[in-house]
């Protein structure tokens, strides 16, 4: 079930309250014994959009960094990042996103708040190192050259960069959005 709940959640395929009411329609408690329960109620809990619930998606993080144990964890690192670049705290983002990613470089999830953080800081030779680092054929890549181009005003190229990432990849939402400005 973990699986197919991740693909709605990182697919952005449930709005935030279809993804908290389904949360809370789960019935952990009547299936495993409570320290596991809380243990993976707290781990769905920090993965979902953090527009609201603010509080309970923190106090979830805090739970499975310091109780759990799990600070260095790729998941609750990706959420300790989504919660900031939520908060437009691009800065401490990238700091996590980077973390991450010294962790594991090609962390799909983590990929998209990367570069958009680089490009809020306006890192334009990071912005650029990053994308010559990474595959050809990953629609992310293209869509960090994007970033870079538009960052340093080049719009037409921009556009065709975020057109080819789409096109290899026709859910890859960041280059939708990129092509939109």
């Amino acid at each position: 079930m973990f699986e197919a709940f991740n693909e709605l959640v990182i697919n952005h395929m449930m709005t935030s309250k279809e993804e908290w009411d389904f949360v809370n329609s789960l019935k952990f408690d009547e299936q495993l014994e409570y320290e596991e329960a809380y243990f993976i109620k707290m781990n769905y809990i920090s993965m979902l959009k953090k527009y609201e619930h603010v509080i309970e998606s923190q106090e979830a993080r805090s739970e499975l960094e310091n109780k759990f144990r799990l600070s260095n964890n790729a998941g609750i690192l990706l959420s300790h990042a989504d919660e900031l670049y939520t908060q437009c705290r691009f800065k401490e983002c990238l700091e996590v996103t980077t973390k991450l990613l010294e962790l594991d470089m090609y962390n799909q999830a983590c990929l998209p708040i990367h570069i958009v953080c680089l490009h809020e800081l306006r890192e334009k030779n990071k912005l650029l190192l990053f994308a010559h680092e990474h595959f050809v054929e990953h629609p992310l890549t293209w869509f960090s050259v994007g970033c870079y181009n538009f960052l340093i005003d080049q719009n037409d190229e921009a556009r065709r960069y975020f057109t080819k990432a789409f096109t290899m990849d026709s859910h890859c939402g960041p280059a939708w959005l990129g092509f939109g400005l």
